[in-house]
């Protein structure tokens, strides 16, 4: 026997319909606002900033295509807990999920997915949690990540300049990266205890089981692994579309360092 969701009401579709589009115009107007910004400033500084669609073009493919790993986590996880979706209801609700992103507090992003599930029968807090997981290891991949191909990035003078405690992690990424993965793994039973014990307490259901399996977090993490370095062809194809060529002398370590400002940034941004 299967539970039909509850169809929702002329109204509370109206409704619905017009919150998600007042956030998709205020967002899109926030980001074009802050683009031009930054546009200008580039010219009265004296910089030459071109308009070269081809590689902005390309730049959003590997951007979408980035992400791509990380959606299908989550779908993985959303057939584990027995609620399998197509392709087509998943991708929309991943993305459109991003634009919660730009809303103080992040938590926008798991209300923005769970409701646009619910059509589909997923309930609200098993969308909310399988969210959870895949958002916390796509972070942590991107970060460790970051840290590992930081030698691509950091240069000298930027590491002479560090503070004392972050010079050693400046100086030593790989060790750095090895100990937060070290710890991230350590700590991955308690985390799930932590998940379980939130997600019962929302869903009143002593039983509920929100485990990921060591498993699933190495094979998770290996396909982000590839979603972050299309994330560094998306910045490096960026920069080309705006005139301002890395011109490297080796293409891999300047992929490597373009990955490396990618994770670390969008982690750090994430936890901040």
């Amino acid at each position: 026997m299967t539970t039909q969701p509850p169809e929702n009401g002329p109204g509370q579709t109206w409704v619905g319909g017009l919150i998600r589009f007042s956030i998709l115009a205020i967002v899109l107007a926030v980001v074009g606002w802050r683009g031009r910004e930054l546009w200008n400033d580039g010219r009265r500084l004296g910089g030459d900033v071109t308009w070269q669609p081809e590689w902005l073009v390309a730049a959003a493919i590997a951007y979408l295509v980035g992400w791509l790993p990380s959606a299908w986590f989550w779908k993985s996880l959303l057939a584990r807990s027995g609620h399998p979706l197509g392709w087509w209801p998943l991708l929309r609700a991943y993305y459109c999920g991003h634009l919660g992103k730009y809303i103080p507090g992040k938590a926008s992003v798991l209300v923005i997915r769970a409701g646009l599930l619910r059509s589909s029968g997923v309930p609200a807090t098993t969308a909310a949690w399988t969210a959870t997981w895949e958002t916390l290891l796509a972070m942590g991949v991107g970060g460790i990540l970051g840290l590992g191909l930081a030698p691509w990035l950091v240069t000298e003078e930027i590491l002479a300049a560090l503070p004392g405690p972050l010079a050693p992690i400046g100086r030593h990424p790989l060790i750095t990266a090895g100990v937060v993965a070290t710890i991230a793994l350590a700590a991955f039973p308690w985390l799930t205890r932590l998940v379980t014990r939130l997600t019962r307490r929302m869903t009143r259901q002593d039983t509920a089981d929100v485990s990921v399996s060591t498993r699933q977090v190495l094979i998770g993490s290996l396909a982000m692994s590839g979603g972050w370095i299309c994330h560094g062809l998306s910045l490096w194809w960026t920069l080309e579309g705006l005139g301002a060529s890395p011109t490297p002398d080796c293409p891999g370590e300047t992929l490597a360092g373009m990955t490396a400002a990618v994770g670390l940034a969008t982690s750090l941004g994430f936890a901040a």
